[in-house]
């Protein structure tokens, strides 16, 4: 069969078969990383993309039925966080926002902060998100005490944000082992009641 032919059949699916094939082909076990989105595009989403009465379809396959994960991109001092636009994130139902950081820059965590507000209160779209993951991850140069704690306190200056979705997940990764000065049992209390507070100025409705 040529691949005219082929065009041709998949053209002519009905609508529901045309997304469970783009659906397994955009299927992404890891999610949706905002930094690799450049790549896939290159690789799959453009040229698809470009098919008759198919293209249309990819943006409901892409973002509907996988996690997107959003990584802020950190250099020189300064902090882009890479999204879809509305038009394309409104299919988005999973979204995880990790956390960036560079060594005692409150500036920057204080912008992700904002970034996370402004997603509550619908000024990034995101009409149809479901589920929200936020991902503090291990630091690379700070102890997790200051890392933890520049959030925090970010968050109570900011004050408390309500995301309007259904499911709010966290997830911690402190070095425990970063810190020789604290007792370990001691350290681990000590982040957990900074976890603790974090998770109390991020709720949902």
């Amino acid at each position: 069969m040529s691949s005219s032919t082929e065009e041709s059949t998949l053209q002519s699916m009905p609508t529901g078969i045309k997304l469970r094939i783009l659906r397994h082909c955009f299927d992404l076990p890891t999610g949706l990383h905002s930094d690799r989105y450049p790549i896939l595009r290159k690789l799959r989403i453009d040229k698809i993309s470009c098919i008759e009465k198919l293209g249309h379809l990819v943006p409901e396959a892409l973002y509907k039925n996988n996690i997107l994960v959003i990584k802020p991109v950190v250099a020189c001092e300064r902090i882009s966080i890479p999204y879809p636009p509305p038009k394309l994130n409104n299919h988005v139902h999973k979204l995880e926002f990790v956390f960036a950081f560079a060594y005692s820059e409150t500036e920057l965590t204080r912008t992700q902060i904002n970034w996370l507000r402004n997603l509550a209160e619908g000024r990034l779209g995101f009409d149809q998100l479901k589920s929200l993951r936020i991902v503090i991850p291990k630091p690379r140069l700070d102890s997790p005490e200051d890392t933890a704690g520049r959030i925090l306190e970010g968050l109570e200056s900011a004050g408390k944000i309500v995301f309007p979705v259904e499911n709010l997940e966290f997830e911690f990764h402190p070095d425990l082992e970063c810190s020789r000065i604290v007792p370990r049992e001691g350290h681990r209390s000590y982040l957990s009641m900074m976890a603790h507070d974090i998770k109390s100025f991020l709720t949902t409705a």
